[in-house]
């Protein structure tokens, strides 16, 4: 890695469940109603991530329950690349419409390939020593996910291991070196945030693909995860404009003072 890289920091931000668009020619076949198809996306992340300073950011322009960029192309299943199921379990299309496999290598072409492709030449031009996958969560763990009604901490990151950075043997090997994934946590500690580490989740598919690639040649990647209560109103849970520009000052100190490591 470099040591004290200026700005524009030689990072990747992706943002992969930045909307909640549906193309016209899904939304007749969704079976869900706005609200659902509203809650699906990352609400905030785009507005807290998608200007900060790095080299270059990659923002997905339509929801997850179209297409997740951040799944395997070959993940298959209720929960895979093109979901059948959204976050909260419900049906994601009426009946009889349900993606053929046709569809679904449509859809691959059209939204999924395009995304990935532009980060994978990124990645293989070797001008960046990292990737930041990152998104924002509920405040408390809905009833789908692996933290059921737990209070979330502030921030969550990961790098496919366990709660201090450590390799498993469940998840293999690691996006980030277990010292540094250490070094971010006490950063966003020291900015008066609360810190978990790989819980409740580890990294998807983004952070662990490119991240693994990264750290053969000395990079990293990890996934960040932002909880919603620190920038939404906590009657509403709509966003709340001078929140998210703290919140991203936060980060913008967050980078300097990790690329002083770099």
């Amino acid at each position: 890695m470099l040591a004290g890289i200026k700005e524009p920091y030689p990072l990747i931000i992706t943002i992969p469940h930045a909307s909640n668009r549906v193309p016209d020619r899904i939304r007749p076949f969704i079976g869900l109603s706005e609200l659902d198809i509203y809650n699906s996306w990352d609400l905030g992340s785009e507005e807290l991530y998608s200007h900060l300073p790095v080299m270059y950011t990659f923002v997905g322009s339509w929801s997850r329950i179209v297409v997740d960029l951040n799944r395997s192309p070959r993940a298959d299943g209720p929960r895979g690349v093109i979901p059948l199921v959204d976050y909260g379990g419900r049906e994601i299309y009426r009946p009889g419409f349900v993606p053929d496999q046709e569809e679904k290598e449509w859809r691959l072409g059209t939204y999924y390939w395009p995304y990935h492709t532009k980060i994978e030449e990124v990645v293989s031009q070797g001008k960046v020593v990292g990737l930041m996958d990152c998104h924002t969560l509920n405040g408390i763990g809905p009833k789908k996910a692996p933290d059921f009604g737990r209070k979330r901490p502030d921030v969550v990151l990961g790098n496919n291991g366990g709660p201090k950075g450590e390799e498993t043997p469940e998840l293999g090997q690691v996006t980030c070196e277990p010292r540094l994934l250490l070094h971010m946590a006490d950063i966003l500690s020291s900015l008066g945030l609360s810190v978990k580490i790989n819980d409740p989740y580890p990294g998807g598919y983004v952070a662990v693909h490119y991240g693994r690639r990264l750290r053969k040649r000395g990079g990293f990647g990890i996934q960040i995860e932002l909880n919603q209560d620190l920038f939404t109103d906590p009657i509403t849970g709509e966003i709340q404009q001078d929140k998210v520009m703290g919140m991203e000052e936060l980060l913008r100190e967050f980078l300097k003072k990790l690329s002083q490591v770099l």
